[in-house]
């Protein structure tokens, strides 16, 4: 396959550069024109769905609560009551009058009217400076219902204004609004994220290869990849809903992964070229190179750097398709999205990467632009392009190789002092978590939280039958429950066959132990009742993680053991990577909880951790791990097999392969540090995750504890009971 790849290539490398150019370009029409329809960014949704087949789904489907109809809170704050009521009355009713003939508004309640009905008492602040106006916002399209909303906003904001009251404010709540701010942060962080990570990988890719040309070249792939990846999740969207974060996390994997890629093709290009006994005329260079040692140097490069991305890749693909399993839509969106990223990746290296080498071969083969500025001459040469088996990657394999065992403890214990943040680890999914503290829904919604009780929704909601017994009895049952303090019925107008039991718990979390708790004994007590709310559905996803968990990993150790032992026809290298690359991912997702559940360094400090976070830092963090450890065994195994001396296969390996996985490792934990500027909590947490799992892994790994372990075990690292050493020569990937 490789070989057909690399001929068709070389001969046609015009043919695959505007096959490329042409998809780019639908794909671009695609994500900002939407052939007719919304784009990408248009089609997004900030809902979290609950799990499938579970209660919390359940629950939503028979409240088939009307999706037409949007409340808007307006919480007007810094006002006396009842001191300014005499002077502020009048005014507000008159000002509900006007929202009232706004178009799209169907109803208004206004408590200043009458403040004798314990219902509108309800609606004023608790400690009595402020009140809020309920408005019921309706559109035949959401597009219309979103501008109905931002007209009755902006009407509030005017009225504060001509009132000249130096403390009167207005905040709105809705959770459309709330919707559309995640949204339009998501693209902004996305654009923010893009403008400092694609200059700063430009700039580490020109000191690593020396020049604009060689080092624009993975850049380019990335660029492709990202661009037809997103097009890609544009017609996901006709299908299934798609969470507007989801798009930066497959921007992120996509730049990593493609960056990755293209870095080991232009390497070993240049690698292969710097090979060659014949020197290149570039005098007679032509504009299409043909030249046999250009053609047989890309052919190599795709038959070797091109069969490990490939294979890399797909076991990638495979670790990120364990996401399949969860029922919840939004793991699969997550799983479709990064396997998506992943196979465009591969493709943008294998095709786009190696067209645009043969098309620029003549400027790859100068020596680079830095090579000729004295100062930065000696940076260059240190971590530029290497064709020598020695160097400082070897030395350190060898300075390792003298103390393996006293090398692999001390690792060993940096790790697990990482990984023990973990036990305080945190997973919780609530919208209102991804706002940053500073946000206007996010300061509204603590407003209602903590001055308008009746208007905050329930920790607990659950679907009672009408006919099953005293409302009443029960009621005063579930409010002896720990933590709750009052519980509403009321009936269902969509289904009269239920009562909507609303439970409301003395505790600001929505997602609390104690919350959690009492779903769960109100479950195991009534199961008549349909529980759902926030807290249901976290419990289940919770449960489904639990219940799926051992499936999934069961997809990514098979997949992690069929790649490796195709590799190395050995069972000792397969099973020491995944023991390692769990490790490195409990440590890295260690410090990770550290930093946000305590707030250290300047991040936000948070409950805990996004649970689609920890999902994407554990399937994507597998990935970036087994990508490393790809790259590195390939080489080791390539000299292994040419000495059978274990420890020089080790020295030349790490030192063919270290530059390559330090390089990358640098750029892209730049790439996600990027990302950590925007204000998407989740975004920050998912950047700051995965660059210490790169860094964790890329340096104590990959640099240290591989080769400690595998000059520990010497040749037992290649070792396979001989029915299956048959097996290998008949799977065996070759480099």
């Amino acid at each position: 396959m490789f070989h057909y790849l690399s001929t068709r290539v070389i001969r046609h490398p015009m043919r695959f550069l505007a096959a490329w150019i042409v998809l780019l370009a639908a794909s671009l029409f695609a994500i900002f024109g939407g052939y007719g329809t919304d784009g990408l960014f248009d089609r997004l949704t900030s809902k979290i769905t609950p799990t499938q087949g579970t209660q919390s789904a359940k629950f939503v489907e028979l409240i088939n609560e009307d999706s037409e109809n949007e409340q808007l809170i307006l919480l007007f704050s810094g006002i006396a009551i009842p001191q300014d009521l005499p002077q502020i009355q009048p005014k507000v009713t008159q000002a509900a009058e006007e929202i009232q003939k706004i178009p799209g508004v169907k109803q208004i309640t206004n408590p200043l009217e009458n403040l004798q009905d314990p219902r509108n008492q309800a609606l004023l602040a608790k400690n009595q400076e402020g009140f809020a106006l309920l408005v019921v916002v309706s559109g035949a399209t959401g597009n219309e219902t979103l501008a109905s909303l931002h007209k009755v906003e902006d009407y509030a904001q005017q009225w504060v204004k001509d009132q000249k009251l130096p403390n009167l404010k207005v905040n709105s709540l809705s959770e459309k609004l709330i919707g559309e701010e995640i949204n339009d942060l998501s693209r902004e962080d996305l654009a923010k994220g893009e403008l400092i990570s694609l200059p700063v990988a430009l700039l580490l890719l020109v000191v690593i290869f020396g020049g604009v040309i060689a080092a624009g070249l993975p850049l380019a792939g990335a660029v492709a990849a990202i661009v037809v990846s997103l097009a890609g999740v544009w017609t996901i969207t006709f299908l299934m809903d798609v969470n507007s974060f989801v798009i930066n996390i497959i921007t992120i994997i996509g730049l990593a992964l493609s960056i990755d890629y293209g870095l080991l093709i232009v390497s070993r290009f240049r690698e292969e070229i710097l090979r060659q006994t014949q020197p290149l005329d570039e005098k007679r260079f032509p504009r299409r190179p043909r030249q046999p040692n250009v053609a047989k140097a890309v052919q190599v490069t795709i038959q070797t750097a091109g069969r490990t991305v490939f294979y890399s890749a797909v076991t990638i693909a495979a670790a990120i398709s364990g996401l399949f399993v969860f029922p919840n839509a939004v793991f699969k969106m997550i799983g479709y999205g990064g396997v998506l990223a992943t196979l465009i990746a591969v493709a943008a290296a294998l095709t786009l990467v190696p067209a645009l080498i043969l098309l620029s071969a003549r400027y790859l083969i100068r020596p680079g632009i830095l090579s000729r500025i004295p100062g930065l001459r000696k940076l260059s040469q240190g971590v530029g392009d290497q064709s020598d088996d020695h160097g400082i990657f070897s030395k350190l394999a060898k300075d390792i190789q003298k103390r393996p065992i006293i090398t692999t403890l001390i690792i060993t214990g940096i790790l697990i002092v990482m990984s023990v943040p973990v036990g305080q680890l945190k997973v919780r999914t609530d919208m209102h978590d991804y706002l940053p503290q500073e946000s206007q829904q996010k300061v509204a919604y603590e407003q209602v939280q903590t001055q308008y009780p009746a208007l905050a929704t329930a920790q607990i909601q659950a679907l009672y039958p009408a006919k099953s017994g005293n409302v009443e009895a029960l009621k005063e049952k579930l409010e002896s429950y720990p933590g709750v303090t009052l519980v509403t019925a009321q009936p269902v107008s969509e289904n009269p066959d239920y009562l909507k039991l609303d439970i409301h718990m003395g505790e600001q979390d929505p997602l609390s132990d104690q919350v959690l708790s009492d779903v769960r004994q109100i479950r195991t007590e009534y199961p008549e009742m349909v529980v759902g709310g926030p807290a249901a559905v976290q419990e289940d996803l919770n449960q489904s993680l639990k219940d799926h968990a051992l499936a999934a990993s069961g997809i990514v150790i098979g997949a992690v053991f069929i790649l490796l032992f195709a590799m190395t026809g050995s069972l000792i290298v397969p099973l020491k990577a995944l023991i390692l690359n769990c490790f490195s991912l409990v440590a890295s997702l260690g410090a990770t909880t550290w930093l946000f559940q305590g707030g250290h360094l300047g991040l936000p400090q948070v409950v805990g951790l996004e649970t689609f976070i920890v999902a994407c830092v554990l399937a994507f963090g597998f990935g970036l791990s087994m990508d490393y450890e790809v790259f590195l065994v390939a080489r080791i195994k390539e000299y292994w097999d040419q000495t059978e001396d274990n420890d020089r296969a080790v020295q030349i390996g790490l030192q063919r392969s270290g530059r390559i996985v330090t390089s990358a490792a640098v750029i892209i934990v730049a790439v996600f540090f990027g990302f950590v500027a925007g204000e998407l909590v989740p975004i920050k947490e998912i950047g700051i995750a995965l660059a210490l799992t790169v860094i964790t892994d890329a340096t104590l790994v990959r640099m240290l504890l591989v080769p400690a372990t595998m000059t520990i075990m010497g040749r037992w690292n290649w070792w396979a009971p001989k029915p299956l050493r048959k097996l290998h020569e008949k799977i065996e990937i070759k480099h």
